[in-house]
């Protein structure tokens, strides 16, 4: 497997694809994401609403700027909170291609056991969508999770700030 050096663009996740949850809440991913993600990947709780799934790369890239971020900053704080609480870390397939959605995460997202779900490539991370959470929130983007999303950017911005002025 290729990890990118400087870009996530060297090796990024695209297309769609539906993909059922079955009665353990196991997911089959199309080989070529799963190449991508990797032997260990995490899965969070995205602002969105779905569930983001990071390579261990782009975990690694996140801790890096998080920890140049002054320890004092409230949106580091906050950052920590909503990323790393909503996280299930060394994950792994099993033989056929499957992970088991955890069951915070699958509540979270709205995600049911023997229900069909969408896989979206979205560059750095793959997304799990409840299907109908997904259709609406490409028809109301600019609404759906906004107190959360804004939070999110929020906390996130405030930490890159602190970065930008040298961590004091």
């Amino acid at each position: 497997m290729h990890i990118p050096s400087e870009s996530p663009f060297d090796a990024f996740f695209s297309g769609t694809e539906e993909a059922g949850v079955d009665e353990k809440g196991r997911i089959l991913i199309c080989k070529e994401k799963r190449q991508l993600l990797g032997e260990n990947f995490v899965m969070v709780h995205d602002p969105s609403s779905c569930i983001a799934v990071y390579p261990i790369w782009k975990l690694n890239e996140i801790g890096r700027q998080f920890t140049r971020a002054n320890i004092l900053s409230e949106g580091r704080a906050q950052f920590a909170r909503m990323f790393g609480g909503n996280m299930a870390k060394n994950l792994k397939f099993d033989r056929p291609g499957r992970v088991v959605i955890p069951k915070s995460l699958r509540e979270a997202s709205g995600i049911e056991l023997n229900s069909e779900v969408l896989v979206v490539g979205a560059l750095d991370k793959v997304e799990i969508w409840n299907k109908d959470r997904k259709a609406k929130f490409d028809e109301f983007m600019s609404q759906h999770g906004e107190t959360r999303s804004e939070l999110y950017r929020w906390s996130y911005d405030e930490m890159m700030d602190s970065i930008k002025d040298g961590g004091e």
